[in-house]
């Protein structure tokens, strides 16, 4: 990883944590007892002073319903932001310039009011949303688009969003010529194009 950050000086390496090949009951166990939570702080925050990674991106927040829970819970939800807090603690030992990226495929304008969006945003740079399953961004999150990755499958648009910055709607579309993509915020459009070969 050294060698690529001679080579671009500007590249940021990122160590993600979760996604979708790992069990959502893996990451719970640890959120209820507070010596579990540092156990696993401590094992993040050495991979990535040993690799050289710039910070994490944590795909955590499918775990607010475990396969075991048939609807949302705030009892689980709201445990998410201590253990945020946790792991920025231990950055802020020795790595001035950390950044920590949480992915949010759990919102929408249904249950936006389980999590403290605004004691997330503290705890955080950049929200990466997974607008799969989150067309409508949750309310009080005040989130814009910052950069948008134009994905291979329309169902998989993936949008980086800085803190605290406006809620935004986004609108799917899908023309004969291509791809677009619109995002629309604050009552004003501001359009945003990306087109790629249709199929």
């Amino acid at each position: 990883m050294s060698e690529l950050k001679k080579r671009n000086p500007k590249l940021k390496l990122l160590l993600a944590i979760g996604g979708p090949h790992e069990t959502i009951d893996r990451y719970w166990q640890f959120i209820p007892q507070m010596h579990l939570w540092r156990d696993m702080v401590i094992s993040i925050a050495q991979w990535v002073k040993t690799y050289g990674f710039d910070g994490i991106v944590l795909d955590f927040f499918s775990g607010s319903r475990t396969a075991h829970d048939r609807e949302w819970k705030w009892e689980t939800a709201k445990l998410i932001d201590p253990f945020i807090w946790e792991i920025r603690q231990r950055f802020k030992q020795y790595l001035p310039n950390w950044h920590i990226i949480l992915t949010l495929p759990a919102f929408d304008s249904s249950n936006h009011y389980l999590f403290d969006i605004n004691r997330l945003s503290q705890q955080v740079n950049f929200f990466f949303v997974k607008s799969s399953d989150c067309l409508e961004f949750p309310q009080l999150a005040r989130l814009n688009v910052s950069t948008t990755m134009d994905m291979s499958d329309i169902d998989r648009i993936e949008l980086m969003v800085k803190r605290g910055a406006e809620r935004t709607r986004i609108v799917l579309e899908v023309p004969l010529s291509g791809r677009t993509y619109s995002v629309t915020g604050a009552g004003l459009g501001r359009r945003t194009l990306i087109r790629r070969a249709s199929g």
